[in-house]
């Protein structure tokens, strides 16, 4: 019996165990699986965000260069490659590129390989995308012939002015050598964890095992999972077992640009390392209190059985009805069965019932016992005090949270947990609360025995007696300090560079608005700077982008030892950083002062030499201002004038600032206008060639200068000074000079018929970007070809400035043409900086003289020597001399008198159109003094 009873509470109490300790261990694993599948997807988000930047930045700079692709590259392979090589990407984001026609054949390959070209790519699927759907095609990742890496092409289209397909732009990306994967590679999941990528086609592109790349994932469908992240769209952490029996968490997150999916494996084995060891330890617990209390309830059961085991003997083995011998550790039915042992058979199932709830309710009473016992020793930390708020009871997680034993806790009001970070007036409201509604739970701040302070969950439960009076409060504690750690580290990577700590664009524009609403609230002006490193890009390419970083670092910690309390310094990104400067002076003057005090401060103080790992390094920075109050501009258009105002700061030599000014804005405007007219002028014909006569000593006319204009619907005529200088910038010169030499040589070859006009020359002015083109000779022959035009009758006019860059080239294209018999005239010459070894060398026919020293002829001495000496350095090298800008009879006396006889001015006519120019009367201007 007494076996019996033992083993049926212990086995009830074991049961017990085991359930509470598998509802806390499944708990227990539940959170611990949700704050790490919180944490692998953050970070799987933030790997895959950098992989699809780096790609997107390839995309983009690929879509720019195909819209800025010079549309006669296209049939002229030569010009395609020089534009591939001049390309400063080549060797920063793509490894090669290639020209293909609309048709998709390759035409340019670049570097060069042989047997490449005019091979038909039709199928490839990036070239497929251009052609049929007219959209940028990134192709599955494929394996290099040469190196045996994976790669891919991006395919761009190209279009002329009409929107039509003219080219195909690809470009090929080594996913190895580009540094493109490197996230992968530096970012660690766990210890034992991975990632890996896949594209849409089931290729393996990165994995650990090198023998998986580029191999194809089998679609049977053993990891559910990952089927659904790469056919359904799913992005997120799961858990699950993959395709080799691996059992962990996955994380999915799918990159816009390619549609490749990443992932990331955190092994169960790691994950759940600590909570299976805790539950090692608490069965081993749970089986060492199941055998003491099985050996408690036996010598319970004993104590209360014994006597009726003896009582039982005496009546089996008794032969006399005399009464019973005293028996020891009697309860009150064996004193009753001796006192009254005439009436035990009567009795004895009424005592067998009673003796039988007694037992029961001495079983219950010690399994609830035992029960509040375990419960008390939870994971939480708990304490029990009484009414006066005196500690009476804690458990061994309170210790373990706080550091506070027993012995030091007894006895003493909570009290001295307290952190400082909460006033009098939040412990009264937990007062009142707990006393309202008998419970208080929220987040609280306490001080751990060693001074440190941790956030904890606190529970508060008031305990009352059955007339409802409180006799005790019953509190629970839960460390978060993970839970804040994890939400504090979402958001600084949410808001703050993670480069430099710093606040990011998003943090920025928020601060922003804070500032303009404390200009209005104040009537007190703000500032904005833009700070931009100067020649950054420089370091990155020489030292390395971990230099580029440690640089970036030190500003950053410079920059914030220049601000003020109450300013906002950011990084948008690359060399780039924004300061917002609030409450400055009412008046705009003074606070363009102060703004511009701490921008010379910054200034000096990114100056200084820094110190890249024991590298010594000198950088400086240029900065834009722009000042704001009362809200007058959005935060994007402040931005923008700061960022116009910093280009200012690099056009005037770097290491400097400058204010915006309002017109810095209209002139950016003014020049995108009239660079859009000057685009459909060209497609509309828009322009004019105008003829401004070359006369001799007796004033016949010899020649004439060929001088564009543009002919505007609504600007009017517009002077080549107005435009010139925008289409050398943007390459417009080039159409618009083939234009031009173009309707000379017609017009070359229409005066040849007219025995009037057949001995007359014309001469073309020629840019440095047309004379810098690699194929310039054959493009000025075929032109002559196709008008047959007397070469002799043609004149290019180069300046000094073109002799500045390359001389060798120019004279080796100059000497072909001029065995064509091409001359070639010396523009604005004596302005310039041209060596007279290269003069010399030039096949030169002509020096012209600039009117800047024809204009002061009369007055100025010196004048008068500069044009003596160039007619004497032109006829010792049997050059002839022209002198332009003539506008007086006096200073063509003067230049006869110098040896110069041919001129050019309006002393003898104005720039003519055609028509006006044939009209002058036998080609013999009149004289003004007869």
């Amino acid at each position: 019996m007494r076996t019996q009873i033992g083993l049926a509470a212990g086995l009830v109490l074991c049961i017990t165990l085991v359930i509470q300790a598998f509802l806390l261990f499944s708990a227990a694993r539940t959170e611990l699986q949700h704050s790490l599948s919180t944490q692998l997807e953050v970070l799987v988000t933030r790997v895959a965000s950098e992989l699809d930047d780096k790609m997107g930045i390839r995309v983009a700079t690929l879509e720019r260069m195909a819209s800025k692709f010079p549309l006669d590259a296209l049939e002229n392979p030569r010009e395609a490659e020089r534009y591939f090589r001049d390309s400063a990407i080549l060797s920063t984001l793509i490894d090669d590129l290639y020209l293909f026609s609309p048709e998709g054949v390759l035409l340019v390959d670049f570097p060069i390989a042989a047997g490449r070209r005019g091979l038909d790519m039709t199928e490839r699927d990036y070239i497929q995308g251009a052609i049929h759907k007219g959209q940028i095609t990134i192709s599955k990742p494929l394996l290099g012939k040469a190196t045996r890496q994976p790669m891919v092409v991006i395919g761009v289209p190209i279009r002329d002015a009409g929107g039509k397909l003219v080219g195909i732009l690809g470009g090929v990306v080594n996913l190895q050598k580009s540094r493109l994967l490197e996230p992968l590679s530096t970012t660690r999941v766990g210890r034992t964890g991975y990632f890996y990528l896949v594209s849409p086609e089931r290729l393996m592109i990165m994995h650990p095992d090198r023998s998986r790349l580029l191999t194809t994932i089998p679609g049977h469908g053993a990891n559910p999972a990952f089927e659904n992240a790469l056919n359904a769209g799913f992005e997120g952490t799961v858990a699950g077992v993959n395709s080799r029996g691996l059992e962990g968490l996955f994380s999915f997150k799918r990159l816009p640009h390619t549609g490749w999916l990443l992932a990331a494996v955190l092994p169960s084995g790691e994950a759940f390392a600590a909570i299976n060891a805790l539950r090692v330890k608490a069965i081993l617990l749970t089986a060492l209190s199941l055998i003491l209390a099985i050996a408690v309830i036996m010598l319970i059961v004993r104590r209360f059985t014994r006597p009726l085991e003896m009582l039982t003997d005496f009546l089996k083995f008794s032969q006399t009805l005399a009464p019973p011998p005293a028996l020891a550790h009697s309860c009150r039915e064996t004193d009753r069965l001796s006192d009254a042992f005439s009436e035990f058979v009567a009795q004895q199932e009424i005592t067998q019932k009673e003796l039988s709830v007694a037992t029961r309710r001495a079983e219950a009473a010690n399994a609830d016992l035992r029960i509040a016992a375990i419960a008390f020793e939870s994971q939480e930390g708990m304490l029990i005090t009484d009414a006066q708020n005196v500690i009476l009871r804690i458990n061994r997680a309170f210790t373990a949270i706080t550091g506070y034993s027993a012995q030091e806790a007894v006895g003493r009001t909570p009290d001295f947990l307290g952190s400082g970070r909460h006033d009098a007036a939040f412990y009264a409201a937990l007062h009142e609360a707990v006393q309202r509604s008998r419970s208080w739970q929220g987040e609280i701040w306490t001080r751990h025995k060693n001074g440190e302070i941790h956030p904890e969950w606190l529970t508060v439960t008031a305990v009352t007696d059955e007339d409802g009076r409180l006799t005790h409060y019953v509190s629970t504690l839960t460390d978060i300090s993970q839970r804040k750690a994890a939400e504090e580290e979402i958001q600084r990577l949410a808001f703050y560079d993670p480069l430099t700590g710093l606040p990011n664009r998003r943090l920025l524009l928020d601060r922003l608005q804070q500032a303009f609403a404390s200009s209005t609230r104040s009537d007190r002006a703000g500032a904005l700077m833009f700070i931009d490193l100067d020649n950054f890009k420089v370091l990155n390419d020489t030292f390395g982008h971990d230099k580029g970083d440690l640089l970036l670092q030190q500003v950053a910690h410079r920059l914030l030892a220049c601000v003020r309390e109450g300013d906002s310094i950011a990084r948008l990104g690359g060399d780039e950083f924004v300061l917002v400067l609030t409450d400055l002076s009412e008046n705009t003057n003074e606070a363009a002062t102060q703004a511009k005090a701490i921008g010379e401060k910054i200034l000096a103080t990114l100056d200084q030499p820094y110190d890249l790992a024991g590298n010594a390094y000198h950088n400086t920075s240029s900065i834009g201002i722009t000042l704001f109050e009362d809200h007058q501009n959005s935060a994007d258009e402040l931005m923008k004038h700061a960022d116009l105002a910093m280009y200012e700061a690099k056009k005037a030599g770097r290491n400097t600032l400058r204010f915006f000014d309002p017109r810095m804005q209209a002139s950016i405007t003014a020049r995108a206008n009239l660079e859009k007219d000057l685009r459909e002028g060209l497609r509309k014909s828009q322009f004019q060639l105008y003829y401004q006569p070359q006369v001799d000593a007796a004033g016949c006319i010899i020649g004439a200068e060929a001088l564009v204009r543009w002919q505007h619907p609504r600007r009017g005529l517009v002077a080549p000074d107005v435009f010139i200088a925008l289409a050398e910038e943007t390459s417009l010169i080039l159409p618009i000079g083939q234009w031009v030499l173009e309707t000379a040589c017609n017009q070359l070859l229409a005066w040849a018929a007219n025995p009037d006009k057949a001995h007359l020359t014309v001469a073309v002015n020629v840019s440095a970007r047309q004379l810098h083109q690699p194929d310039f000779v054959g493009q000025v022959l075929a032109v002559l070809d196709s008008s047959g035009a007397n070469p002799h009758k043609l004149k290019l006019e180069l300046t000094e400035s073109l002799l500045l860059d390359d001389v060798e080239e120019i004279i080796i294209k100059m000497t072909a043409l001029k065995a064509r018999g091409i001359c070639f005239s010396l523009d604005d010459f004596g302005t310039g900086y041209s060596s007279l070894s290269y003069l010399k060398r030039l096949p030169l026919d002509q020096l012209k003289i600039d009117q800047s020293f024809v204009r002061d002829l009369l007055i100025d001495p010196n004048d008068v020597a500069i044009a003596h000496t160039v007619v004497a350095l032109a006829q010792s090298l049997g050059l002839s001399v022209i002198a332009e800008g003539v506008e007086t009879e006096a200073q063509r006396d003067c230049l006869a008198a110098q040896g110069c006889h041919v001129y050019q001015g309006y002393l003898f006519g104005r720039p003519l159109p055609l028509a006006a120019f044939e009209q002058l009367p036998g080609f013999q201007l009149p004289r003004l003094d007869r």
